[in-house]
């Protein structure tokens, strides 16, 4: 080999490109490859915040049903209640009418003096 004065010999050029060539080509894969990643991150994340959202969507139904069933519960409790309440002035009003028709019933008997023979 001939040496010469300020040129880069030939093989050690051939070695300098193709070192850089494997360091710019295995760069670029490994930004590749770091690009690709943050996209499934953040395709994961947006999944799984889309999966939140339905199961609080699912947990707002439920809840709004289960909500109406109570109040559906109470108007049936209230009117129970006020069945209830109108039995029992019935009933009252009821015994109250049997015990004056006892004691008009009483009270004809002794005008009457009908009574045993």
């Amino acid at each position: 080999m001939k040496t010469q004065k300020g040129f880069i010999q030939i093989p050690l050029l051939i070695a300098i490109v193709a070192g850089v060539l494997v360091l710019s080509g295995s760069g670029y894969f490994g930004v590749k490859q770091y690009k690709g990643y943050q996209v499934e991150k953040q395709t994961e994340k947006t999944e799984q915040e889309r999966i939140v959202l339905e199961r609080e969507k699912k947990a707002q139904v439920v809840l709004e049903a289960q909500q109406k069933s109570l109040e559906q519960a109470q108007v049936e409790i209230e009117k129970l209640k006020k069945k209830s309440t109108d039995e029992q002035k019935k009933r009252n009003a009821l015994e109250q009418k049997v015990a004056s028709q006892d004691i008009s019933i009483s009270t004809k008997i002794i005008r009457t003096g009908t009574g045993r023979n």
